[in-house]
């Protein structure tokens, strides 16, 4: 985990910064269009990077950039030509590259490529006020520091956020800032180090559960949850859907980036345990199935989707599923026929 800054592009539906907060970055297609530089959301730990102005202009100016919550996973240095994107860099859940000469500072990474924007999470918007300093000349609150080192030692120091481990009651009411468990509506607990999940039972009007980025092995814990219409459990290390059950008005669930590999038992639970589920992602995830083949039998079995794996379901596409799928029953039902006779 970094805290990085939200690189401002000069573009309006981006620099948003309101709307960042409440919706979370734009896409990296969206950010390649607009004119970054990569297929990535751009981020980095330099204000002057993160508000283009402050380079630019020598005037006093007051801004406001976002701080973002980022889960860099794995994390390669970009190479000189090559293109900043998911496709270019297939091992990699982002890229850095340094903005100055590396060698003055190897251990900073200025600049940071995300390939997924559900892994940047905004968590403060800051105001500033810039005061340009003449030239050779430090602001003023640095004059007191004799070298770089010092500086880098200056307070206050981001603390560490511990790892919870398993939830308390004491826990989520200070993290949600509710009064009762039986009041909470949206629980965000993502990159907490969790590996169990508990006390959900207690929060019958839960609508919406964010555990990413933990270390959960399993979803016990995750039912009668009657209220649930969005669950992401992304990056975390599931190898089965076990545990979770009765979620009858789940709409959203986000399985991507985990260890799950058998794709019908996922199936049966999801269709048993989830009726009305409309968007599900099971992206990079060890299925034994090739892409296509994995698509077409997650939609012939899950006829209420309209988005899966990122992509909108087609009615062509659909029908195609459906087709396949009676296809191979009467396959089957003659196989089993004539094996009798």
């Amino acid at each position: 985990m970094e805290y990085l800054f939200l690189v401002q592009m000069g573009c309006s539906e981006a620099d948003d910064l309101f709307r960042v907060i409440e919706r979370g970055p734009l896409s990296p297609s969206q950010y390649k269009m607009i004119g970054c530089e990569g297929v990535a959301v751009p981020l980095t730990d330099s204000l002057h990077w993160a508000e283009t102005r402050v380079l630019e202009k020598s005037k006093p100016i007051r801004g406001r950039v976002v701080v973002c919550k980022v889960c860099v996973g794995k994390l390669e240095k970009a190479s000189e030509g090559k293109e900043i994107s998911a496709e270019s860099y297939s091992l990699a859940d982002s890229v850095y590259a340094f903005l100055e000469n590396e060698d003055q500072d190897a251990e900073r990474k200025s600049r940071v490529y995300s390939f997924n924007s559900r892994l940047v999470l905004p968590e403060y918007l800051v105001e500033y006020d810039f005061q340009p300093s003449a030239p050779n000349e430090l602001p003023a609150g640095l004059r007191a520091y004799g070298n770089d080192g010092d500086v880098l030692e200056m307070k206050p120091r981001l603390p560490t956020q511990p790892r919870l481990v398993s939830l308390s009651e004491e826990i989520v009411l200070q993290r949600t800032g509710a009064t009762d468990l039986s009041l909470i509506r949206v629980l965000n607990l993502h990159g907490n180090g969790l590996t169990r999940l508990t006390m959900l039972r207690e929060m019958p009007d839960l609508r919406k559960l964010v555990v990413s980025c933990n270390d959960l092995t399993t979803l016990e814990g995750v039912h009668h949850l009657n209220e649930l219409r969005y669950l992401d459990v992304g990056f975390n290390r599931l190898g089965s859907l076990e545990g979770l059950s009765d979620l009858p008005r789940l709409q959203h669930f986000d399985l991507s980036w985990n260890r799950l590999t058998h794709i019908r038992n996922a199936l049966t639970i999801l269709r048993k345990h989830c009726p009305v589920l409309t968007s599900l992602d099971t992206r990079h995830n060890d299925w034994k199935r090739p892409g296509g083949e994995h698509r077409m039998h997650v939609l012939g079995r899950l006829k209420q989707l309209k988005h899966f794996d990122g992509v909108p379901v087609s009615e062509d596409e659909m029908t195609a599923a459906l087709r396949a799928l009676v296809t191979s029953r009467v396959s089957v039902a003659t196989l089993a026929s004539r094996s009798r006779g």
